[in-house]
């Protein structure tokens, strides 16, 4: 019998988000759940076998010039998976 996935607190944060919200970005994880490495959390996710995308998005930073984050969602169907 296959052991089931345990997954850390900071990991199912992310994957709860993401199913609530729709998308996580990294300013969005520090801000509204404390986890300042988003990047890392999601690629432990992937390595699990979680079909999480990722794009590049813009956004304005704090003096109102351009740059661009990662925004990261579920691959289509995933999000359904992960709610039932």
């Amino acid at each position: 019998m296959e052991e089931p996935i345990k997954l850390t607190r900071q990991q199912i944060r992310v994957l709860e988000y993401i199913a609530e919200f729709g998308s996580i970005t990294s300013l969005e994880g520090q801000r509204d759940l404390g986890i300042l490495d988003i990047p890392k959390r999601v690629s432990e996710l992937r390595k699990l076998g979680y079909g999480i995308l990722g794009k590049h998005i813009a956004v304005k930073n704090r003096y109102g010039e351009s740059t661009s984050v990662v925004q990261y969602y579920f691959d289509k169907g995933e999000r359904e998976e992960y709610l039932s």
